[in-house]
């Protein structure tokens, strides 16, 4: 099933409340879901990592700073709670949950697609992110996306790379494409933010242009650029290509903005 078939039987499932109720007990593997927003308290939370299981019925929501994980049944309507560290990392985008019996905590509720329920004092809801399509400022991705910011803000550039950078002094555009969907750009995105706002040269300029999840749309921006893969971040000096990264770094993201431009020169 391709990414766009299995997320609309997620948004049927939320919608519908189908499935038969079970209990998280036992040992299964997680994927990430990086296109669903978690507000904790109304507010975005960029601490907050959504797991889908296999058929798509259950959700784990792990925060890098709580005890306690949920599990949420969307057939039951039941969210369980795990211990934080039961659930294991299993690689870059998927998780897995030891042989631990989690504890009913509360009732999920399940409206227009999103999902909401309290812990303690504080209202916790998850829901799909609206479609980013077309050019974006960087305030409003990361208004969507408050991981990005997050991982940013943790992001240490090599100095001299950065030093690279700053030194560069032909208009420099940096294209960059992404899907708010996808996992790869939520690798590379939050340090090429970093790299490009520690390195603060006003001739490097960010474009960020999202894509829908079969690179159809925006059709003439993808077209224009020929652009196949998420993530793609295309240089450009006087409106001509003079390199790209696609899907993953080389060595690391301003190392390889940096080897980009001083092949120009």
């Amino acid at each position: 099933m391709s990414r766009s078939g299995k997320h609309l039987l997620l948004g049927i499932l939320l919608l519908a409340g189908l499935g038969a109720a079970s209990a998280p007990a036992r040992s299964s593997s997680w994927q990430e879901n990086v296109s669903m927003r978690v507000d904790v308290g109304g507010m975005p939370s960029g601490t907050a990592h959504v797991y889908d299981s296999d058929d798509y019925q259950r959700m784990l929501l792990v925060f890098d700073d709580r005890p306690l994980a949920f599990l949420l049944d969307l057939g039951a309507t039941s969210v369980f709670g795990v211990p934080h560290d039961s659930v294991h990392v299993a690689g870059e985008g998927s998780a897995e949950i030891g042989q631990v019996q989690g504890d009913l905590l509360t009732t999920l509720d399940q409206k227009e697609g999103i999902l909401s329920f309290s812990q303690g004092d504080q209202a916790i809801s998850v829901q799909p992110i609206p479609p980013l399509i077309g050019r974006a400022t960087l305030e409003r991705i990361l208004e969507l996306k408050p991981s990005y910011a997050l991982g940013a803000g943790k992001y240490k550039p090599d100095p001299g790379k950065i030093a690279a950078l700053k030194t560069v002094s032909a208009d420099t555009e940096v294209r960059v494409f992404f899907g708010t969907w996808c996992l790869m750009c939520k690798r590379m995105l939050p340090g090429l933010i970093r790299t490009l706002d520690v390195a603060a040269n006003p001739k490097i300029r960010a474009t960020y242009i999202g894509v829908d999840e079969d690179l159809k749309e925006p059709a003439a921006e993808i077209s224009a650029s020929a652009v196949n893969k998420t993530p793609t971040v295309i240089v450009l000096q006087s409106g001509r290509e003079i390199g790209r990264i696609e899907e993953e770094v080389t060595t690391s993201i301003e190392a390889d903005l940096a080897a980009i431009l001083a092949a120009k020169r």
